[in-house]
């Protein structure tokens, strides 16, 4: 592994050649350079007028839209690149991260993804419940804007379908069982009974300010639109997709064989890692990883006197009822409980804390079929982070395993990572929301392992749950690029999961649907980690008994989400200056 590592996780300047030409900024931060925070802020509002919940009404993603979104950051990138030489290290960062981000996101732009808005479980047609359950009504303005969005939903489907149809006639769609997976979630969004869609959530709780006749009316409204403006427009996403896309969708799965997938998987595998990593590389640190970790797991397995295989011993697991929430409220206690065994630990390893609340909570019924995840949360909105947990599996869901989740999607993990950057008011805003796969889900990762040290597993059970979730992780690494890019056959990939890890059988075939659907985006958890993992390693050693855990993890999380040879060079820095 040693000579693996020497190969991958050297100096990747080939991604970002910038990032190896800066040092890390100081923590006084000195007078603002107009010019590079006019730029800052322009590429800030044109990144918000496409995210759905920042921008005031639905976003415009067709072909223009895109193409003068295009036009305007590569003049962004041209007026950043005439900028004079700086000597503050604040701004060289800076100006190098800003860069980084421009150049990754032009970067998308031949590849047309919008022709394709969806994977197995997430996509276009969750976007509305999405941006209602992160919406708080604070005035009339405000209610007003959210019966705009309900009555301008036809545009909303209308805009992906016409995407959808230039990605069929060029070839570049989903395979067919993925079009099947993402229909079940549409056809019950268009079977809910509208009083109880979620696109009622921002009517739910209704200020003062507004006199109680007129929420009346606001919430009457807003029922009328879901029924005459929101399920016209859903039943016809569901007869297209039906009756146009799922006849033409392709039967092959790799990423490779669509139209430019000789350079559309090396691409993602840019994006999503922030390395120059190829697919085989990729593929060999996987299979490394997956036989590290089973034999950690077999350690387990035999220290409680078992003698067979990791598959059956978790075949064992899952057969003990008491290895099972009694009910979805059982579930929810002991998920609340991990949080807040989590929070007390927190102090003891972390300087600096977020002041953002948040907790688990059930998903809506339309929610359900999408994975476990994180919604962030706002102070200024009141809105706190949410763990999004499924109130349908709740029971089938193994409690060993809840604590690992609970802690990735939580504290320490996204919630207090996410949180943290946004309440940095030392860092510029497009650093603060910049979307870094590779750390964002590498640190969430990292956290998992953490918590072992933290004493946050109680019993070996926790702690092979533990080792599980880091192995699918692994097994990522293998299945993504054997499915993308050597073409593996969806059952060949599927048994890295079957025979490696306790996920649940439904849980092996959603992910491995997930990884057919998103290539690439998988990749980052290990790789993320791993990095992670061997600049702690770095500072241990240079530092000695000076290494500060809870300062290393405040500056890890302080200069928020950065491509990874940035943070090398960011920690390297960081270590050289604790060693004075």
């Amino acid at each position: 592994m040693k000579a693996l590592k020497a190969i991958h996780f050297g100096h990747l300047c080939g991604v970002a050649l910038a990032i190896c030409l800066v040092s890390t900024p100081a923590l006084g931060r000195t007078t603002a350079e107009p010019s590079l925070d006019s730029i800052a802020h322009e590429y800030t509002h044109v990144q918000d007028r496409s995210e759905p919940g920042i921008a005031p009404d639905w976003p415009d993603i067709s072909p223009v839209a895109q193409e003068e979104k295009q036009r305007r950051l590569q003049t962004l990138l041209t007026q950043l690149d005439n900028l004079p030489p700086t000597d503050d290290v604040n701004r060289q960062f800076d100006r190098a991260m800003l860069r980084y981000m421009l150049e990754s996101d032009l970067a998308a732009f031949p590849f047309d993804q919008s022709r394709m808005p969806f994977s197995n479980g997430q996509g276009f047609f969750r976007i509305p419940g999405n941006v209602a359950n992160t919406t708080t009504i604070r005035n009339r303005a405000d209610a007003d804007n959210w019966l705009a969005r309900l009555a301008s939903a036809p545009d909303f489907y209308t805009a992906h379908i016409a995407n959808m149809r230039r990605g069929l006639k060029d070839g570049f769609t989903q395979p067919g069982l993925i079009v099947d997976e993402m229909l079940r979630p549409l056809q019950a969004a268009v079977d809910t009974p509208v009083a109880d869609d979620a696109l009622l959530k921002p009517f739910a709780s209704l200020p003062p300010s507004i006199a109680p006749t007129d929420q009346a009316r606001l919430r009457t409204e807003a029922v009328r639109l879901i029924a005459e403006k929101v399920r016209p427009a859903q039943r016809a996403a569901v007869k297209f997709m039906r009756e146009e896309y799922r006849p033409a969708a392709r039967s092959t799965l790799a990423a490779r064989d669509l139209p430019g997938g000789e350079e559309f998987y090396p691409y993602l595998i840019r994006k999503f890692t922030t390395t120059d990593l190829t697919p085989e590389q990729i593929h060999a640190i996987g299979e490394s990883e997956v036989a590290r970790i089973r034999g950690e797991m077999e350690a387990i397995a035999r220290s409680t006197g078992f003698t067979g295989t990791i598959a059956e011993f978790n075949d064992a697991l899952r057969a003990d009822p008491a290895n099972f929430a009694a009910s979805p409220e059982d579930y929810m206690e002991k998920a609340s409980e991990v949080s807040k065994r989590a929070d007390r630990a927190i102090p003891r390893w972390f300087g600096k804390l977020p002041r953002l609340t948040w907790g688990p909570l059930f998903k809506t019924p339309a929610q359900e079929g999408t994975a476990n995840i994180y919604l962030r949360g706002s102070l200024e909105k009141g809105v706190p982070g949410s763990i999004m947990m499924s109130h349908r599996d709740a029971t089938k869901s193994p409690l060993y395993q809840l604590p690992a989740w609970v802690i990735h999607e939580g504290v320490p993990g996204h919630h207090f990572q996410i949180s943290r950057t946004q309440e940095n008011e030392d860092l510029p805003e497009f650093r603060r929301e910049a979307r870094v796969t590779a750390l964002i889900e590498g640190w969430a990762l990292y956290a998992e392992g953490l918590a072992e040290e933290m004493g946050l597993y109680h019993t070996e059970k926790e702690r092979f749950g533990r080792l599980s979730f880091e192995m699918y992780r692994a097994c990522r690494l293998v299945m993504d690029t054997g499915i993308h890019w050597m073409r593996w056959s969806r059952e060949r990939a599927r048994e890295c999961l079957a025979q490696n890890t306790a996920l649940s059988p439904a849980m092996v075939e959603f992910e491995t649907n997930r990884y057919i659907s998103q290539p690439g985006q998988a990749l980052a958890y290990k790789i993320g980690e791993l990095r992670i993992r061997e600049i702690r390693t770095r500072a241990e050693r240079a530092l000695g008994p000076k290494f500060d855990i809870r300062a290393f993890h405040d500056a890890l999380i302080d200069g928020g989400p950065m491509p990874l040879a940035m943070l090398d060079r960011y920690m390297d820095d960081w270590i050289a200056a604790q060693a004075k």
